[in-house]
């Protein structure tokens, strides 16, 4: 029989067991446990025995070694591991901890059932894991079409007449068990001219569909470099037109783009903290603009306390399945990113942790959904998780959007696990993409193939994310004219799919991921993508409509189609794709474009803003002259149709101030931000902590507002350097670290 410890005195006359048990502990939800241990003693073991809590287990020796099954009980389940020598010395382990985390609030369901004149709400499927009974709550958003009656609002069941607004009406219930667990479930209907529709797991809210987003790059975005930063620029996105912005991920993590995540639950501490992820989403809706982040389920970095318990403990450690693993056990990685150990999403606490955390973000902050970072990579090795991972996240909020970085062209992305994908093709593949057109006229053929997936159309509610730059691509003005950059923008924005332009587009930023010199906007781009982008907002057929190609009489050098659909408007694009001009005719069909010959139209032109009227009986074509690589977009309506962009004049800074040089400490490159209040004689040096001058990056006239001058550091040896500023009567001074 096993000794209690109350039993057993002390002998200093030997040394007594060494005891330790091996598998270390962690919060777990599985109730099941094998524990490891091991024994090392001088002396014959007489009495070897293990406890939890109150209970004991007996210990089958293997040698050194030991294995125990133990069962787990909710809360704390602290396990010491116990042996008693010949001599009747003791050991004991230190106590090792697996807290059980067990789920008490209820699961909420709903079901709608649509009748011929009301809609019934019902919710008796939800269930709760102790079978206690349950009440039900359902509410409607303030900010629905119109205000419904809810009869039944505190039953399983409640029910409301179809209301005569179209639109989408979002319900709420909340399913409360005794202990007063609470859980909210979330659900729409659609109520438009072809009836009344529940939403359901594939598909999307209109918002989704009608997207426009804004890709930011926190630290580049101002020269705070963090959410506040953000906050102050929302007015200015929302007068361009975006109607989402997402941002690079905010999470704790090393690397300067924040793709190598250490902790999930926590904001990198430059970029601020709760408080103002909280204000920078309100103040987001409050503009009509949505808020996405990027997550990474892919991998996390090698410094995340997971990955660092796995190498320290190896198959002891709790965490060592949750990485994916060859069959040699080492954690495996994608390219060369050894940094970026590769998740087990096949084991399902972990798949479990990674759900969680993104309904916890949804639900503590609102965030309307997510860009997943390496998104095949999961597709890969554990498909179904996106699939779980969608329904959990559309039970809460199903208007959420998930963007994934995958192909566009591969559909299995998008089969109850996505809403959108990048369109990688039509950036890049080939020479009618939009990385390789120019200078030569790219084959229309081809560039319509891509437009429309060689003619494979995507599924319902599923749209490709088009692109011309991201924070892993090249600034478009950067490799091509202002010209070719207008006339690639006019295109994208007049296609089917949802357009991203990434943060400083609008105004030519040529730095990848350098700080944004808002004070400039040499090309006027500005006014370029306000007209495009408010022109899609308020134009159905430039978002949702069929994509049509119609005739021209320079098929050699341009390209044109039309975007139409039923009570929209028709749109016309018209693109010339060389460099000399071209005098051309667009044919219009009007049946297509659902023209009455005795009606009256006005065709406006969005980009420059003219327009004339015309009977339909005489518009079968409109004539211009196009410049080398430029574009016209119209619109076809019974009234003038104008986006003009408002008077864009950059902010001059109200003082002159040396900025924090970014990234610092830097390898081998540094942005020096400064902004100037007036313009005037500049001097920017680098001295070493001698006061040695290591580089002169400006010393003459520069123009008023905010500006970024790198230093490559390529040729200078680690140690502290000193970035100064003389300007404007001022001197001032920022310290830099080179680390090599």
């Amino acid at each position: 029989a096993a000794i209690a410890p109350s039993e057993i005195g002390p002998n200093i006359a030997h040394p007594g067991p060494l005891c330790q048990i091996l598998t270390r502990g962690a919060p777990t939800r599985v109730a099941s446990k094998t524990i490891k241990g091991r024994i090392t003693s001088t002396s014959e073991l007489e009495f070897v025995w293990m406890t939890r809590n109150e209970q004991t287990y007996p210990v089958t020796m293997t040698g050194d070694s030991l294995s125990v099954p133990a069962t787990l009980e909710e809360g704390d389940n602290l396990f010491t591991l116990w042996a008693v020598d010949m001599n009747g010395d003791t050991g004991r382990s230190a106590q090792m901890n697996f807290p059980m985390i067990v789920d008490h609030a209820p699961d909420a369901r709903i079901v709608v059932n649509i009748g011929d004149a009301s809609i019934f709400l019902v919710g008796s499927s939800s269930t709760d894991p102790q079978n206690d009974p349950l009440t039900y709550h359902w509410t409607q958003d303030e900010d629905n079409p119109e205000q419904v009656t809810l009869g039944g609002a505190d039953n399983a069941t409640a029910s409301f007449v179809i209301p005569e607004t179209h639109g989408e009406y979002y319900f709420n219930l909340d399913v409360t068990d005794t202990e007063q667990n609470t859980t909210r479930a979330r659900t729409f209907i659609r109520v438009n001219e072809s009836g009344e529709s529940a939403f359901q797991n594939d598909e999307v809210a209109e918002w989704v569909d009608n997207a426009i987003m804004y890709e930011i790059f926190p630290r580049a975005f101002s020269a705070q470099g963090n959410l506040q930063g953000i906050t102050a620029g929302l007015p200015r996105i929302a007068e361009l037109g975006a109607s989402v912005i997402w941002l690079m991920p905010i999470f704790e993590g090393p690397s300067d783009h924040g793709y190598e995540i250490t902790d999930y639950y926590s904001i990198e501490q430059d970029y601020g903290n709760a408080d103002d992820l909280h204000e920078l989403v309100e103040s987001a809706h409050d503009l009509g603009i949505r808020v996405i982040l990027d997550m990474v389920i892919n991998h996390t970095g090698i410094g995340h306390p997971f990955m660092q318990d796995a190498q320290r403990f190896g198959r002891n450690s709790f965490y060592w399945d949750w990485y994916d693993r060859d069959g040699a056990g080492n954690y495996t990685y994608y390219f060369d990113w050894s940094s970026l150990p590769n998740i087990n999403l096949d084991n399902p606490e972990t798949a479990r942790y990674y759900i969680d955390m993104c309904k916890w973000w949804i639900e503590e902050f609102d965030i309307d959904g997510y860009r997943c970072d390496v998104a095949w990579g999961p597709m890969q090795r554990t498909p179904e998780f996106w699939v779980n991972w969608r329904a959990a996240l559309k039970e809460i909020k199903p208007e959420v959007l998930l963007l994934a970085e995958t192909g566009a062209n591969d559909f299995a992305i998008f089969e109850d696990r996505f809403d959108l994908a990048l369109d990688w093709n039509l950036h890049h593949e080939g020479a009618a993409s939009f990385a390789d057109m120019f200078p030569s006229i790219p084959s229309f053929t081809n560039l319509t193939d891509l437009i429309t997936n060689y003619g494979f159309p995507w599924p319902e509610y599923k749209n490709p994310l088009r692109f011309m730059e991201n924070h892993d691509e090249s600034r478009y003005i950067s490799y091509k004219t202002p010209a070719q950059t207008k006339l690639v923008s006019e295109l994208m924005f007049t296609i089917p799919g949802v357009p991203m332009i990434y943060a400083g587009q609008e105004i030519g930023e040529t730095s990848q991921r350098g700080v944004i010199g808002w004070g400039t906007d040499a090309n006027s781009l500005y006014p370029h993508y306000y007209r495009l982008m408010n022109a899609r907002k308020i134009l159905p057929a430039m978002r949702t409509g069929d994509f049509t190609l119609i005739p021209n009489s320079q098929t050699g050098a341009c390209y044109s189609f039309a975007r139409t659909g039923e009570g929209m408007d028709p749109v016309v694009f018209l693109g010339n794709f060389s460099s000399v001009s071209q005098v051309v005719s667009v044919t219009i069909d009007p049946t297509l474009f659902g023209l009455h010959p005795d009606s009256t139209y006005v065709v406006s032109e969005i980009l420059g803003g003219t327009h004339y009227e015309s009977l339909g009986s005489g518009l079968t074509s409109i004539f211009t002259s196009l410049s080398s690589y430029s574009g016209r977009v119209w619109v076809i309506s019974d009234s003038v149709i104008t986006t003009d962009a408002p008077e864009h004049t950059p902010e001059i800074p109200k003082t002159t101030e040396l900025l924090s040089p970014y990234p610092n400490p830097f390898n081998p490159l540094v942005t020096i931000p400064f902004e100037l209040a007036r313009a005037g004689r500049v001097q920017l040096r680098v001295f070493d902590v001698l006061g040695r001058t290591a580089a002169i990056l400006q010393d003459g006239l520069m123009t008023a507002g905010t500006h970024n001058l790198a230093w490559d550091g390529s040729g200078f040896s680690s140690g502290v350097y000193f970035a100064t500023l003389e300007a404007d009567g001022v001197r001032q001074t920022r310290k830099i670290l080179l680390l090599k």
